[in-house]
């Protein structure tokens, strides 16, 4: 009775460990957000995607309708928003 349980422990705490080091490894597969540099270019910020776009999240500039550039700094821009 007392091996059985020991077994039981150990069987359960590798298996915990084994999650536990599972979810360790999922902010290296891009699963947890990131922390992004924010650029000002001219009158626009952005940030750079893990997919090599941007995304514009400030303007700087005065006017009250603008056009929103398709390229920044040779970045494809795909979102805008925060």
């Amino acid at each position: 009775m007392k091996n059985t349980f020991k077994k039981h422990i150990g069987r359960t705490l590798s298996i915990f460990l084994a999650i536990f080091l599972l979810l360790d490894t999922l902010p290296s597969l891009g699963v947890s957000a990131a922390t992004y540099e924010h650029i000002r270019s001219g009158d626009f910020g952005y940030y750079v995607l893990s997919d090599g776009t941007i995304c514009l999240d400030a303007y700087y500039g005065g006017d009250e309708y603008l056009n929103v550039p398709s390229y920044i700094d040779g970045y494809e821009v795909t979102v805008i928003g925060r």
